[in-house]
């Protein structure tokens, strides 16, 4: 993921990285230059562009491994962050080639990600773990209505993301739909599992994702923030999810937004008040406090 560099700083590469940097400049784990994963300068990024869910638990043990060998990292004292943003392909690419029961894929897609959760909680105290529902699929279908798009952008929809945008599959096109939207749900649901909420293991599902549009600000579209093949994310559009990401780390759990805003049109930070992650449990708490009960 592109919005987990470090090169720079927020104000020429508006990253989640830079913008941690900001608070703690000794920050480490980010990739300090745009790298492969199995690049040293890669570090803790284990994105790969073509991952599946069921790639999770083994890039969880890649990563566990990474840490364990970094003499930097303390793996029983030092904090945590990791962002996991998968999906994209599963329903670009793969969901089309199966030939099991629909609910068969939700299920193998739920038990990949629980397994994965379980690896991490089960090896990594104090650890915070950002589940993002990607926006990507999202993104790409909301170009169906541009009538004027660049030819790079209509034939790279077709060849990346040929399961929702193929003309072979058109039929089977809302089912997929469907399984993409099931997906999210079941993102939203393994994050809320009491198995995932301790004092010093937390997963939190961000939404960003959800609603993901080229139009956004429910303006004109603009397909700036994507790639020139439409279906990944240019600089800009990485930066849009790194805003976005970050505004829902500051979010409490029942004021978490969706969709793209303009870069830096909302911008969240800490109050001497609330100076933390939200997880679901200081949500609470902050709700609480708002609105006492008596």
């Amino acid at each position: 993921m592109q919005f987990i560099l470090g090169q720079g700083n927020y104000r020429s590469h508006l990253t989640l990285p830079n913008i941690l940097k900001e608070f703690n400049p000794r920050l480490i784990g980010f990739s300090w230059k745009d790298a492969s994963s199995t690049d040293r300068g890669a570090v803790f990024n284990l994105a790969e562009d073509t991952a599946l869910t069921s790639d999770m638990p083994f890039m969880a043990y890649k990563l566990l491994r990474r840490m364990r060998l970094d003499r930097r990292v303390n793996l029983d004292r030092h904090w945590k962050l990791i962002t996991i943003t998968i999906g994209a392909n599963d329903f670009c690419l793969d969901v089309c080639q199966q030939n099991v029961h629909p609910m068969v894929i939700s299920q193998k897609q739920e038990d990949n990600i629980v397994r994965t959760l379980r690896i991490l909680r089960d090896t990594m105290p104090r650890t915070f773990v950002n589940l993002v529902a990607e926006p990507l699929s999202n993104l790409i279908m909301s170009m169906d209505v541009i009538l004027n798009l660049p030819l790079p952008c209509r034939v790279g929809r077709k060849m990346f993301c040929s399961c929702l945008e193929g003309l072979r599959y058109t039929r089977a096109r809302d089912l997929y739909i469907a399984l993409e939207q099931n997906y999210k749900r079941i993102l939203n649901r393994v994050a809320h599992r009491a198995e995932f909420q301790r004092d010093d293991f937390t997963v939190v599902f961000q939404p960003f994702g959800l609603n993901a549009s080229v139009f956004i600000d429910d303006r004109k579209p603009d397909i700036s923030i994507m790639a020139y093949d439409c279906v990944n994310l240019s600089q800009i559009g990485h930066a849009v999810s790194a805003n976005m990401l970050w505004n829902n780390m500051m979010q409490v759990e029942s004021q978490k937004t969706s969709g793209f805003r303009s870069l830096f049109k909302e911008f969240e930070c800490p109050t001497e008040q609330n100076p933390y992650l939200r997880t679901y449990f200081n949500s609470f708490e902050t709700i609480l406090t708002a609105n006492p009960p008596w």
